[in-house]
């Protein structure tokens, strides 16, 4: 399924996307004309600002102008672009951090009544767009979607996050409340939000659950691509990190007080080795075409990419995420050596 052209005005290209404050500062370094700036890319952004790496606020603005073009609603519209690659059905609904905050995080000096004034307005304003939404990529209000911010999922808290079995009112709510507070949660000054992404819940070839939020495993890869050309490839879930996370958690059974371990039925933690080794077997083919996928989209996206996909059970490969490759995370190998 190929993704749909999403019309983004200035007001939304990929300089709306900073950080709080930054905007002002990278118009200063880069350019004086809104206009310009806009159309740049964030390559030629970063070739205007030359050796500067901060500016006199201690901003790192090369970094910023990267991390504006992680958002999903940059790189979407940009697959738009892109034949034969298999996408989640999608829908955008254009909301502002701030209209999120005010409506999710209600801030303690509030009373009841004000927090619910602020919902209210929010409902009235988006609940109609956020229902179309669901019904476009979902089919009705009664099947799953994977919800998501442009920039973040909270993907390991998935039951309580991303993950919403159908809609109802109060169960919407409580999602986009904890996915909204990790958000903010997940970077010091919290990661910026210019909408909600509303995606077709696929049904992945998956191993086992993992994670606090029962976060289902499934067959996926991250490709990294550099001018257009795949640099390297791996399976995106490998053992060291449910070997970290077990590590964590039975550390943390040794201290815990007997009489609670026996109350919660608490053991230690393990996960199925076989099954992971499983999901992340890399055949000929796949490598072939994922390797032409991934290059297809470097055709429209220029600079370092990760690019990640997910395997459906009928053996269908889905595009599903992206990023910069200069923020992703990245496994050991020859490339990261380089």
């Amino acid at each position: 399924m190929k993704s749909e052209t999403i019309n983004i005005d200035k007001s939304l290209d990929w300089l709306a996307f900073l950080p709080h404050g930054l905007k002002k500062i990278v118009m200063k370094v880069a350019t004086p004309n809104l206009d310009v700036l806009v159309s740049m890319k964030p390559e030629a952004i970063n070739g205007r600002l030359g050796l500067l790496d901060k500016d006199d606020t201690g901003f790192d603005v090369q970094k910023a102008a990267l991390v504006a073009s992680t958002s999903l609603i940059y790189w979407w519209n940009a697959l738009s672009k892109v034949a034969g690659i298999d996408v989640p059905k999608t829908k955008i609904v254009q909301i502002s951090r701030k209209e999120l905050g005010k409506a999710t995080l209600f801030n303690e000096d509030l009373s009841e009544a004000e927090g619910d004034k602020n919902w209210e307005e929010f409902a009235a304003k988006y609940l109609p767009k956020i229902k179309e939404a669901w019904i476009e990529v979902a089919g009705s209000l009664d099947k799953p979607v994977f919800m998501r911010t442009d920039y973040f999922s909270s993907k390991h808290d998935w039951k309580d996050t991303c993950f919403i079995p159908k809609y109802e009112d109060d169960l919407f709510h409580t999602h986009l409340y904890r996915l909204i507070e990790d958000s903010e949660c997940a970077d010091f000054f919290g990661l910026q939000i210019n909408a909600l992404v509303f995606r077709e819940f696929l049904d992945l070839d998956i191993g086992f659950k993992f994670f606090h939020g029962d976060m289902p495993v499934a067959a996926e890869r991250r490709y990294f691509i550099e001018n257009g050309k795949v640099s390297c490839h791996h399976a995106y879930w490998f053992a060291e990190v449910f070997e970290a996370d077990c590590q964590v958690f039975n550390n943390m059974l040794k201290t815990c007080d007997p009489s609670i371990i026996k109350k919660k039925d608490l053991k230690t933690k393990t996960y199925p080795k076989a099954l992971l080794a499983r999901l992340n077997k890399e055949s000929v083919e796949e490598v072939k075409l994922l390797t032409g996928h991934a290059e297809a989209v470097g055709k429209v996206l220029e600079g370092f990419w990760s690019v990640d996909f997910a395997r459906a059970k009928d053996g269908t490969w889905f595009l599903i995420d992206m990023a910069r490759g200069e923020s992703s995370y990245h496994p050991p190998c020859a490339m990261v050596k380089r």
